[in-house]
């Protein structure tokens, strides 16, 4: 049996102290750090259960409305804007086209009533395909 000197016992002693308070210190880190992400997992579950909420509500107002999906209505409007993106394209290339001459007072006149009447119908028609169809529903 080994028996120790008072100052082998007095290191092995604080040795211990020091050991047991490190240990201490990190089991109060890891309660504390525990305490926080109990708090943060609540906060994350009322958070959640508010997105659900919400959810459940713009399901019930979809089946009130008879609203199409969101996916749908987005195809829907990502051909409206291809259409109307077109129809810019095509406006601009027949004014690109006007030929570069000098037209008399009445011929202006006549280019111009065509033109807005032409531009006046090719609105109302872009207008009733997206705004005035009644296949269309306010969102």
């Amino acid at each position: 049996e080994r028996r120790f000197s008072k100052k082998d016992k007095d290191y092995m002693n604080a040795a211990s102290r020091r050991y047991r308070a490190k240990k201490r210190g990190l089991r109060q880190q890891l309660q504390k750090r525990n305490a926080e992400l109990e708090v943060e997992q609540l906060h994350f579950q009322t958070e959640i259960q508010s997105l659900r909420n919400q959810i459940k509500l713009l399901s019930n107002q979809q089946e009130i409305t008879g609203l199409h999906d969101l996916k749908t209505e987005n195809l829907i409007l990502r051909a409206e804007i291809k259409r109307h993106k077109l129809f810019a394209k095509q406006l601009l290339s027949i004014v690109s086209q006007i030929p570069k001459r000098t037209f008399t007072d009445v011929q202006k006149k006549e280019l111009l009533e065509n033109g807005v009447e032409s531009a006046t119908s090719q609105f109302l028609r872009l207008l009733n395909l997206s705004v005035m169809d009644e296949s269309w529903q306010s969102v």
